[in-house]
Parts: structure tokens; sequence; C-alpha cells
């Protein structure tokens, strides 16, 4: 089971260590405070500009609006649709459909089979009814205490009402427990043998798939938040506009990023060594000694390959060693982001030196 759940573990730990450092360095570096003399600047400018006066206002106004639903909307991502089997499920419905819209066509079916195959295989993988039930259970009972209720979906009150036990921890086990016992699409290998021979009748009734249909998330956000979360987004598109070009006449002349966003995105920088704190220094390079010391046989993260430990063992470095040892990652203050990740990383005559792969601690709030 450890290992099984190792990679989801190590995943949902980066994450939460992302979020300590962004919080860490937003106090640290006063982010918000910065921020906050940014827009008192523009808003002062912004006097002698009628067009812009009211910007700050406005922005303030549709944040506002929104506000009473934030707990909901980061809940409905980070939360009901974070269990796989509810993704997977949610869309058997229009993949049966489909196999029987074209049944006759031997080439598409087969093409769909080996696709449900590899996505039952895949999830599988990480699959632990125990772990997956209880999590399951733990947000819909989170859900229900800190989301208001005056928001709660249909479909939560029908499972308070029809599996009440005296709390909301207590009655969302009992639901899971409910779930778990009479679905045939949770468990793996009951999900491959209905899809062995699927029928769109016994899917229509199966509790899990009645549960899933509450979550396609286009239907769920139009049910739930009715017009408040689209009108956000156009409102907050529409101030992000007036607001760059605002930015743009304020500040004539000075250089101002661009929106890198959905383009290919360079940055440049020095390979140099980094004091994140007083009296802490990490070197330029780190080294196959490192990588060494770390050596952790059978380990997701610090297992390594049998050439590479006889190379060490060696010291067969070939053309690529410096020093005696072997130069494996090296520091730069290049800008970085989520999804920078294998980023190649070029030196000044274009040739690749090195891949992207983390930030320092100590930027995380360079997100914000």
């Amino acid at each position: 089971t450890r290992l099984a759940l190792s990679s989801i573990y190590a995943n949902i730990a980066n994450y939460w260590k992302y979020f300590i450092g962004q919080t860490e360095q937003l106090k640290r570096l006063k982010i918000y405070e910065e921020k906050q003399k940014q827009e008192n600047d523009f808003s002062q400018w912004a006097l002698s500009s009628p067009e812009n006066a009211n910007l700050m206002a406005q922005y303030k106004n549709a944040y506002s609006a929104f506000e009473p639903y934030a707990v909901h909307f980061t809940y409905l991502n980070e939360g009901l649709l974070a269990s796989p089997w509810v993704r997977n499920v949610s869309q058997l419905g229009s993949t049966i459909k489909s196999m029987n819209a074209r049944k006759d066509d031997s080439a598409y079916i087969s093409q769909l089979n080996q696709n449900l195959n590899t996505m039952v295989s895949t999830y599988q993988k990480t699959y632990n009814e125990t772990a997956d039930k209880k999590i399951f259970a733990q947000v819909l009972s989170s859900f229900y205490n800190d989301v208001p209720k005056s928001q709660h979906p249909k479909f939560i009150a029908l499972i308070v009402e029809d599996f009440w036990k005296g709390s909301a921890e207590a009655t969302f086990q009992n639901y899971a427990d409910n779930l778990w016992k009479n679905s045939k699409l949770i468990e793996p290998e009951s999900l491959r043998k209905f899809l062995s021979n699927p029928s769109i009748e016994e899917l229509q009734n199966d509790p899990a798939y009645k549960y899933a249909l509450n979550l396609v998330p286009q239907d769920y956000v139009k049910n739930n938040f009715g017009t408040v979360y689209s009108q956000f987004q156009a409102e907050k598109n529409r101030l992000d506009n007036l607001y760059l070009k605002a930015l743009l006449a304020k500040n004539k002349g000075a250089l101002i990023y661009p929106d890198a966003n959905s383009t290919m995105r360079i940055s440049y920088g020095q390979i140099q060594n980094y004091s994140p704190k007083d009296g802490i220094t990490y070197n330029i390079t780190t080294t196959i000694d490192g990588m060494m010391a770390k050596y952790q046989p059978g380990d997701d993260e610090f297992d390594l390959p049998q050439s590479l430990i006889d190379a060490y063992a060696k010291r067969d470095f070939r053309q690529y060693a410096e020093n005696g040892t072997l130069n494996v990652g090296f520091i730069s203050n290049n800008d970085i982001t989520g999804g920078n990740s294998g980023s190649p990383v070029l030196n000044g005559s274009g040739e690749l030196i090195g891949i992207a792969f983390d930030g320092n601690w100590e930027a995380m709030s360079g997100d914000i």
C-alpha cells in the first residue's frame, strides 16, 4: 500500500510544501504590503484620469461578490473532483452511448476498449479501498461543515437525509460504505468486468454513477453557482485589460513584462551560488557525491541505477569529470514558475547545459 500510494503522497506533499513556502515568503518579503502600495500609488495617479478613477473600487466589488463562494469553489476543484473514480465514472455515460451508436465500427470500438482498459489499469495502480473510501467520506464531511448550508447542492442534502448518523463524519462514512458496497464502478476489477459488457441501463442505476453525474464540472458550476462565477470571470477579465492599459499609460516609457500566458516563455540569468538567509550559502553545483549520500535502494526518489553506482565506485566519469567528480546540478537566478519543469537551459552560445527542475523555496511568492 505504501509503495502504491507513494507517488500520490509525494505529489500532495510537494503541493502542500509549495503553499507553505509561498505563505512564508509572502510574509517575509511583505508582498501584501508591496501590492497595497502599488495599488495606492495607482489610485492616486488615477484621480487625474477619469476613466481609471474607479478601477480599484470595481475590482473590490467584483471580488466581494464572488468571495462568499470562494471556499465552495475551492472544495469543488480540490476535493469533490479529486477522487479518480468520480472523474472516470462521470464520463462513462457518453462513452457507452458512443459505443452503442457506432457498434458496427470495429476499429472505433477496438480503440475505445483499449482506452478504457488503459484508464482502468492506470486507476488500479493507485486504488486503495481503505484510503480512497476514508478520503472520500472526509472530503464530503469537511465540505458539509465548511461550505455555507445555503450553497449546498441538492445531492448533498439528499445524502444527509438518507444516510444521517448523528454527525457529518458518521453520515458520510455511512454513505461511502453504502456506495462501495453497492456500486460496480468503483472497485477496479468490478469496473473492468462491467466495461467488458457495458449496459447503459445498468450504468444509470448504479449509485456511483448517480453521484458522479452531479459533479460534471460545467453542470455543477451552472447548477450551484448560477451566473456568479461566469460574471466574476468576465468582470475580472474586463478589469484586467483596463488595468494593464492604465499601467502602461501611468508608466509610459518604462519596461513592463509582457503577459506570457500561453506563449513560449524565455528567461535569462546567471549561474551563481545562492544565499537564502544569514549563515546559509548553497554552492553553484551539486555532484554525484551528494546523490550517493542520499542513495536509498528501492526508494521512488532516491534509488539509483546500478550502472551509475558502478561508475561512482570506479570514479569513471569520462569526459564529464571535473575536479575528480561529476557535476549533476547547478543553481541559476533564472525566473521559473509552475509548469517549467523540464524546460531546457541554454548557455550564451545556444548550447543545452541543463534542464530546469525546481524553484527555490524562498521565491515561491513570485507566482502571486
